[in-house]
């Protein structure tokens, strides 16, 4: 009798057990997939950040040589009208890419009048 009472309880047991061993199957594929998945993520947008930091760190730069390097108000005037033509250059070459905007953040890269 108590062998029997094994084999029913094996049986109605049987939906918990798989129940358990199914989650606990799916929670493992949907953590190693969630890492591959993430991964990707972080990588993609990590170059465009990447990219974006980029263009800005290029920005400051000439302007800061622009600014320490130009002794006289005549040569400060024509630097600018240089670096202007620079960044007109840049916006169209971002324009080319696609989904891509030096406005990222929300930031003007306008360069102010002289």
């Amino acid at each position: 009798m108590a062998g029997s009472q094994d084999m029913f309880d094996a049986i109605v047991m049987a939906d918990e057990r798989f129940h358990g061993e199914g989650y606990q199957e799916g929670y493992e594929e949907g953590n190693s997939l969630g890492i591959i998945e993430g991964r990707q993520y972080g990588t993609l947008h990590g170059a465009k950040i990447g990219s974006e930091i980029g263009c800005y760190q290029g920005f400051a730069s000439a302007w800061r040589c622009l600014l320490h390097s130009c002794a006289t108000e005549k040569d400060r005037c024509r630097d600018w009208k240089d670096a202007a033509a620079h960044q007109r250059t840049v916006r169209r070459s971002w324009k080319n890419k696609e989904g891509s905007s030096p406005r990222a953040f929300g930031e003007s890269t306008a360069l102010p009048t002289p």
